[in-house]
């Protein structure tokens, strides 16, 4: 039985009450939940303690209407621009998550002692409603509209910094190599007896995670880090617009919009250790963006430009249908909207020229392109601005 199965069929017989049934869960993906339900119903899974009827229910309560308008009031309650996009990673805090991490911070945080925040904007921006002073400098690679907050642009991997901390946080990708990288970045700019305050995946994420806490672990001792504590559900997360999009996509339309959490490790830096590992390249160079509006659109660059321009539909819907980045599926996209909606493009080199010059408002029979290939970016790009200003965009204003 695999690792989903077995936890839904144990959370089953505890006989939670439906409308509480996903919350029950430790940070388990919500499609996989739902996924194993279905297993149930159609009966590919056995099981004498668990009635369908009882699973039915569950499903009836997953599948409730989407409540968009709440939705938009929660956006609007606490965002920044830009838009999260899935090609960064970006799930954000929600505003009580990000207030009380930033309390923590700033009672660890004396006078004179400095703090840094990598890849960690909302603990930023609560900060500077709070009015802090105290003395942070902000590693983000997004252009963001912050005051008080030293803030350096640039990939958290290649950080070159002759500058020390007494206080990191950090929040990296859940996926171990990420989490590492982010660990040799914080410990280069930490002073000896400095903190690492560093969000971790939950257990019911996938299968080994106690393996997986064991090798951030020794890896941390490795470089120097002392584990000191592991807070359990410390952080919440407000789901963004592309993981929205891939629920709904797959008919899960009834969630707690902070459904996601995140647990906190401390590590204490012990001793300076000399480190040669590199940080990983950045995968996001291989991405062009560009900004319809709010909306972003994250096009693949490649070498072919004098092809013709075709795009083709990879799924129904054309919704990424998860937001793993551990599907064969990802390598195939071109076209990549802060909607999570995917494309292949034959020349993305001249979609890029057509868009950029939809953008501008330039002539477009001035392009080298056909009036085939223009019509069909232009097509695309009108339904991608329709629909994902009506989900998400117009919250963001």
């Amino acid at each position: 039985m695999i690792f989903f199965d077995k936890i839904v069929l144990e959370n089953l017989q505890k006989n939670f009450a439906p409308q509480n049934f996903l919350s029950a869960f430790d940070g388990t993906y919500l499609y996989e939940i739902k996924k194993t339900l279905d297993k149930i119903q159609n009966n590919e899974i056995q099981s004498n303690s668990i009635t369908k009827a009882y699973v039915s229910k569950i499903l009836a309560e997953i599948q409730r209407p989407f409540d968009r308008e709440n939705y938009f009031k929660q956006v609007k309650d606490f965002h920044y621009t830009p838009v999260p996009h899935i090609l960064d990673s970006d799930w954000r805090f929600t505003r009580e998550a990000a207030f009380s991490i930033a309390e923590m911070l700033e009672s660890q945080t004396s006078e004179k002692q400095k703090l840094a925040l990598l890849g960690i904007p909302s603990i930023s921006i609560a900060l500077e409603e709070k009015k802090s002073l105290i003395d942070r400098t902000l590693y983000e690679k997004n252009p963001l509209s912050l005051v008080n907050s030293n803030i350096v642009q640039g990939d958290i991997n290649q950080i070159q910094s002759n500058e020390q901390f007494n206080i990191v946080a950090c929040d990296s990708p859940w996926y171990p190599v990420a989490t590492k990288n982010f660990m040799v970045a914080a410990q280069k700019i930490m002073k000896k007896c400095a903190k690492l305050f560093i969000v971790v995946p939950p257990y019911g994420v996938r299968e080994g995670m106690n393996d997986e806490y064991d090798d951030i672990i020794n890896f941390g001792y490795s470089i120097g880090l002392d584990l000191k504590d592991i807070q359990n559900h410390k952080v919440d997360y407000f789901t963004p617009p592309f993981e929205i999009n891939s629920l709904l996509s797959v008919g899960i339309t009834n969630f707690s919009l902070n459904w996601r959490k995140g647990n906190l490790m401390v590590f204490e830096k012990s001793k300076d250790v000399k480190i040669n590992i590199q940080g990983a390249q950045n995968k996001n160079d291989q991405w062009a963006e560009l900004y319809l509006g709010k909306i972003r659109i994250k096009i693949k660059r490649n070498t072919e430009t004098h092809i013709p321009m075709n795009i083709e539909n990879l799924v129904e819907g054309d919704i990424y249908p998860t937001v793993s980045m551990r599907t064969t599926l990802k390598d195939d996209v071109d076209i990549w909207t802060s909607g999570n909606r995917i494309f292949k493009c034959s020349n993305t080199s001249r979609f890029k020229e057509i868009l950029s010059a939809m953008i501008a408002r330039i002539d477009l029979q001035s392009l080298n392109a056909s009036k085939t290939e223009i019509q069909t970016v232009f097509d695309l790009i009108n339904g991608i601005e329709k629909k994902e200003n009506q989900e998400y965009a117009e919250a963001w204003e």
